[in-house]
């Protein structure tokens, strides 16, 4: 008989070391999210937050809904845009954990979550709020839906799938692999193929398109051009050799899990699949079904273009606790789980020192973490800027410089706006109009600026201040803050050429 009780109650129960091992990441992780400046993205999906739309240019729009919740109780601080991805990565990790010990018992599923909980992967999206936070709740939430799908015929768990999956989708379009993970497993075994024309399964899909609905309607009424955007993001060429890319690609992976954890996570990704299917065994076949399509499409698209480190991440939901079958198998081995885990804990452990202190030799303009310090005192500066104009306009040069002097300069949302009009400011500011007689205040960082084209428009411009960002000893950035004032006409933001 291929179908069993996937899941019994026994797997959801937890040990007390599942429990302070998440305890123990969790406040560490929400004491990041309270030391650390937020990053240029966060700012970023912040401003989603108070400009809550049915979708936006480049994401779908769960990201902004739930920073909208958390900023009720917490305010415009780092944990009123963070607080949900501390949370939601909790969760996250008690799937992993269950998974794991369905698999090979209370061991695999502790390390599982060990694992996860300490990789460069794991501490990033454990404090820092992105579309990846939503996402990876939804992705983790479907799995155990399906499997629950595989097993029975019971309309209220299609249901209940298809609104997950439908909700992944408003959170990030990858969520589209999750689907194709699902119909691998429908296809791939005889018992289940006849769901395929199923009432249940147009029930279900459904629900996956009224969850989906705000961005079809957003999409139709601006020229479908967040799906163009998506597509030729995901699919620009570089004009680097294939080698390159497929090093980068390579590279960054090893660098989110763990080199020996992304290998075993790649090897019985496909040996569950293999498996799974020659053993007529559903649930490690699906174990393998729901990374499969994810992590093929973005090494293939690495073929060509540059594929960021995080996009095919929630592979790993699945492929970690598959390679903890093998790293903590019965009976342990310390040497095998120190040479596997001892790399992937390191790397993620490190990263989370040096985004505090900033400790390795790395020059500022290649390190991603001077993104998360200076915020603070640049907004500082900004409303000593703006007080003394008495609420000028704000007029900024870069997309997420923009968002960061919203939200560190605490501005008004109608009285800033980006110059070039990048991404979403082309839809926020598009009906923006600086007064005549208005003074405003512009900000560009030093490396580069259009000050001098806007300055015919104003009367005069007043003396600059100069806010050079220092952090642990490092330059990090200079921002310049130039009053502008008495507008005479003619100001008006352009898309760059």
């Amino acid at each position: 008989m291929i179908l069993s009780f996937i899941m019994e109650k026994d797997d959801f129960s937890v040990s007390k070391k599942f429990i302070v091992i998440s305890l123990i990441f969790t406040i560490y992780k929400l004491f990041l999210a309270y030391q650390l400046d937020l990053t240029p993205d966060e700012a970023y999906y912040w401003e989603f937050s108070r400009r809550l739309d049915l979708s936006y240019y480049d994401h779908p729009p769960m990201v902004g809904y739930m920073i909208f919740i958390s900023r009720l109780i917490f305010g415009d601080t780092n944990f009123g845009v963070r607080i949900f991805s501390c949370l939601t990565t909790l969760l996250v990790s008690y799937l992993i954990y269950i998974l794991g010990k369905k698999l090979a018992g209370e061991n695999a599923g502790l390390g599982a979550t060990f694992i996860f909980q300490s990789s460069a992967s794991g501490m990033a999206i454990g404090f820092i709020m992105t579309p990846d936070t939503p996402l990876s709740l939804f992705w983790a939430l479907g799995i155990i839906l399906a499997l629950k799908v595989y097993q029975t015929d019971r309309p209220v768990w299609w249901i209940l799938l298809g609104a997950t999956v439908g909700a992944g989708g408003l959170a990030k379009y990858n969520m589209i692999f999750f689907g194709f993970g699902v119909l691998l497993v429908l296809f791939s075994f005889s018992d289940l193929r006849n769901k395929l024309l199923s009432r249940n399964i147009v029930v279900s899909l459904i629900f996956v398109f009224l969850f989906l609905l705000p961005v079809f309607i957003w999409n139709a009424q601006n020229d479908w051009i967040s799906f163009k955007f998506q597509l030729n993001h995901g699919f620009k060429s570089t004009n680097r050799a294939m080698i390159h890319n497929i090093g980068e690609f390579i590279g960054g992976q090893m660098a989110t899990v763990g080199p020996v954890v992304f290998c075993l996570s790649v090897f019985y990704i496909v040996s569950s699949l293999l498996n799974g299917y020659k053993n007529r065994n559903i649930f490690l076949f699906s174990m393998g079904g729901f990374a499969f399509p994810i992590l093929v499409f973005f090494f293939y698209s690495g073929l060509n273009s540059k594929v960021e480190a995080n996009w095919p991440q929630m592979a790993y939901l699945t492929g970690i606790p598959l390679a903890a079958t093998y790293i903590f198998q019965n009976p342990i081995s310390w040497k095998r789980v120190i040479l596997c885990v001892l790399p992937t804990s390191f790397i993620g452990i490190l990263a989370s020192i040096h985004v505090q202190t900033l400790i390795l030799p790395v020059r500022p303009d290649y390190d991603i973490s001077s993104r998360l310090h200076g915020w603070q005192e640049m907004g500082k500066m900004i409303r000593e800027a703006v007080e003394k104009l008495d609420n000028p306009f704000v007029i900024v040069q870069g997309n997420t410089l923009t968002s960061l002097t919203g939200f560190y300069g605490k501005i008004d949302k109608d009285r800033i706006v980006e110059i070039h009009l990048k991404n979403n400011w082309k839809f926020w500011c598009r009906n923006f109009s600086l007064p005549i007689g208005a003074n405003a205040v512009y900000i560009d960082e030093n490396n580069w600026s259009c000050l001098n084209e806007q300055i015919p428009f104003f009367e005069k411009k007043g003396n600059a201040s100069v806010c050079e960002i220092f952090y642990a000893g490092k330059k990090l950035r200079t921002i310049n803050i130039t009053p502008l004032i008495n507008h005479k006409g003619g100001f008006a933001p352009k898309p760059q050429q």
